[in-house]
C-alpha cells in the first residue's frame, strides 16, 4: 500500500535529466587500461597525483547533460558524440569524438585537507587533419575544415568542461570529412578556429 504513494526511480531520473544533471544509471566499473593511462597523464600534468588516492574504477555514463546540451558516447549517439574541445585555456578548438563519459571520485589525502573530489571526464579521440590542401582555409570565419575519416588511435581524457560545442560532420569524399562547429550560443566558437 505504501509503494503506491512513492514515485519510482524512473520518475527521479527524469527529474534529474530535466534539471540538466548527469544520468547515473550505470554502475561503477574498472576503467579500461588505455583510459587509466590517459587519465593518469591528465592528473599527473596537473601535479595532483601526490595529493590523492586514485581509484581505477568510475561510473560510466552513456549520456551527460551540460549547459542545456546533451552529450553522449559514440556507441549511444554518433551526432551527440561529435564535439569541439579546447585542450588548453585560450587554445584553438579541436574536433573530437567522445568514446566514453565517466564520473570519477578521488579521495584527497589527509595532509591536503581530506575529503572527496568528484568530476565528470570524457575519453576522446581527436579527428586527424587531412594532409591535402584544405579548401576551407580560404573561407575565414566559416569555421569548417577537412579531416580524415579516421580518428587518432590514441585516447585522451579531458574534463567535461573542456567541451565547447557540438560538431557538424559531413562526408566530403571517401576518405575526408568536413567538420564545422555547431555554434548555438557564442561567436567566440568560430573565432577560436582561426589559425
Amino acid at each position: 500500500m505504501l509503494r503506491r504513494h512513492l514515485p519510482d526511480l524512473e520518475h527521479y531520473l527524469n527529474i534529474a535529466e530535466d534539471a540538466g544533471l548527469a544520468i547515473r544509471r550505470a554502475s561503477w566499473q574498472e576503467l579500461d587500461p588505455e583510459i587509466i593511462t590517459a587519465f593518469s597523464a591528465l592528473i599527473t600534468s596537473e601535479q595532483q597525483t601526490n595529493m590523492m588516492l586514485m581509484p581505477r574504477s568510475a561510473q560510466l555514463l552513456s549520456v551527460y547533460h551540460m549547459g542545456g546540451r546533451k552529450y553522449a558516447d559514440y556507441m549511444t549517439s554518433e551526432p551527440n558524440s561529435s564535439v569541439y574541445i579546447q585542450m588548453d585555456q585560450g587554445g584553438a578548438l579541436t574536433p573530437a569524438r567522445i568514446q566514453h563519459i565517466f564520473n570519477h571520485r578521488r579521495r584527497l589525502l589527509e595532509a591536503h585537507g581530506g575529503g572527496k573530489v568528484e568530476e565528470v571526464f570524457m575519453a576522446i579521440r581527436l579527428y586527424v587533419p587531412t594532409t591535402e590542401e584544405d579548401p576551407f582555409r580560404r573561407c575565414r570565419g566559416f569555421g569548417a575544415a577537412c579531416f580524415s575519416r579516421d580518428v587518432d588511435v590514441s585516447i585522451r581524457v579531458i574534463r567535461a568542461s573542456q567541451v565547447q560545442c557540438h560538431a557538424i560532420i559531413r562526408p566530403w569524399d571517401e576518405s575526408t570529412l568536413v567538420i564545422r562547429p555547431l555554434n548555438r550560443v557564442d561567436p567566440f566558437i568560430t573565432a577560436g578556429l582561426e589559425p
